[in-house]
């Protein structure tokens, strides 16, 4: 086994860094502590996690893991934005973690790379029947199970629940009914739906790729390969289409005055603040919405963003398991690896996560105490199925996009000139990364 990590080690450091240098940004935020060979006691699995919001709660199911399978954890925390970076540098310093988060979306990559262990020796049908339809699939590449899905994320509208009863106005079944809406909420004076546009066009932005999304769906393309491996640079008037949508409802008002200055805290005090009938947000803010203090108490309640025609339900298709984790292809141990792996996904300590974090796991049947938090679970029956995962090294690329959508937002640049330029962004990418 050690000639074999000596292998890994060889085979993969460049490839890894050279990819983490492609990562835009400065300095890397640093690790809660430094990893050290020396501290890595015999049969002790490490695991670097990417919940710094959610330490102890994390701590509490690695407690739970270490006195009921009998293997000693050693955790190390970073930021998300962090995260392959502080890949990279172990596996520079030889010095790898045995289990680590990661996000979907870098899957087809890594296992490229030969850096991910598949697991579907280790998937039986007890363990697999334990997460939400579609969830494991996200974690699929080429058929080889690379990873298990942890928490799930997608974009939901919040609504105060006492303003629309008073107003008489009830949830949206279909894109005209929402617009409707927000021009009544608007004709009140207040923000119809309050969205972070801020940094990079954020909400803005998913909602625009969620409306795209549905518009391929509705053409049965929302499977194409290029789509789903970040490679399509032909989207024949679609990525127009939703770039409009979105532009009209902001040039009207919709989301406020100037949506593009309003960052996430600003979004949430507007609608917790009765400013905002709604809220655009991802079901992964409640943890930040509940931890409020000061604001006006009204009843909360939620739906989906309608698609362009009546079908509620659409917009969430795209929402993904984004958030899991994987096993070093290296690992000295991998039976025990893997038993960390169900231990994370064990429901009863998902379902304990869930309460502290009020995040929505992939494990199916996972109770939830908090009501919004219970809704957005079964939203989640619908999601994970058409997640796009690149198979390229992104670069900058997805900085350059979200920046022209901003660009786009607010400027005279036609739909048909934002769809071109983002073909061209997507086209760059890929071949500067086939060319490596």
């Amino acid at each position: 086994m050690k000639m074999r990590n000596r292998f890994v080690l060889g085979a993969l450091c460049s490839l890894l860094l050279l990819s983490a240098c492609g990562c835009s940004g400065g300095p890397a935020p640093q690790a809660s502590h430094t990893p050290a060979a020396s501290k890595k006691g015999e049969g002790t699995i490490r695991l670097m996690h990417a919940y710094t919001g959610h330490e102890d709660a994390m701590e509490e199911m690695i407690c739970s893991i270490e006195q009921n399978e009998g293997i000693a954890v050693e955790l190390t925390a970073v930021p998300w934005s962090a995260v392959e970076r502080e890949l990279a540098s172990a596996l520079a310093a030889a010095d790898m973690y045995d289990v680590f988060s990661l996000s979907s979306q870098s899957l087809e990559r890594l296992h490229r790379q030969g850096l991910l262990l598949e697991l579907d020796e280790f998937m039986d049908e007890s363990w697999s029947a334990d997460f939400l339809p579609g969830a494991l699939e996200e974690y699929r590449v080429g058929g080889a199970l690379c990873g298990v899905p942890f928490q799930g994320s997608g974009l939901v509208v919040l609504y105060n629940k006492d303003l629309f009863g008073s107003m008489g106005w009830r949830e949206p079944g279909s894109q005209e009914e929402l617009t409707a809406l927000m021009q009544l909420a608007l004709n009140q004076g207040l923000t119809p739906i309050a969205a972070a546009g801020r940094p990079d066009g954020l909400r803005l932005n998913a909602l625009r790729g969620m409306v795209t999304d549905y518009l391929l769906n509705v053409d049965g393309k929302l499977d194409e390969p290029e789509r789903l491996s970040g490679r399509k640079t032909d989207w024949q008037g679609k990525l127009a289409r939703g770039a409009q949508y979105v532009k009209t409802w902001t040039a009207r008002g919709y989301f406020g005055p100037n949506p593009l200055s309003v960052d996430q805290d600003a979004a949430r005090a507007a609608f917790l603040g009765g400013k905002a009938a709604m809220l655009l947000c991802d079901t992964n803010e409640l943890h930040d919405l509940r931890a409020q203090e000061n604001y006006l108490p009204f009843e909360m309640d939620c739906f989906l963003f309608p698609g362009p025609e009546a079908n509620k339900e659409k917009l969430f298709e795209s929402a993904s398991f984004s958030q899991g984790f994987a096993v070093w292809a290296g690992v000295d141990r991998p039976e025990q690896a893997v038993r960390l792996l169900r231990g994370l996904t064990d429901k009863e300590r998902c379902a304990r996560w869930s309460d502290q974090t009020l995040a929505v796991t992939a494990v199916a049947g996972v109770e939830c105490q908090d009501e919004l938090l219970a809704k957005f679970s079964g939203y989640f029956s619908i999601a994970g199925r058409h997640r796009v995962r690149p198979d390229y090294a992104l670069g900058d690329s997805e900085s350059l996009k979200e920046q022209l959508f901003v660009d786009y937002l607010s400027s005279d640049m036609t739909a048909d000139e934002f769809e071109t330029n983002y073909e061209v962004i997507v086209k760059n990418a890929v071949q500067a990364s086939d060319r490596k």
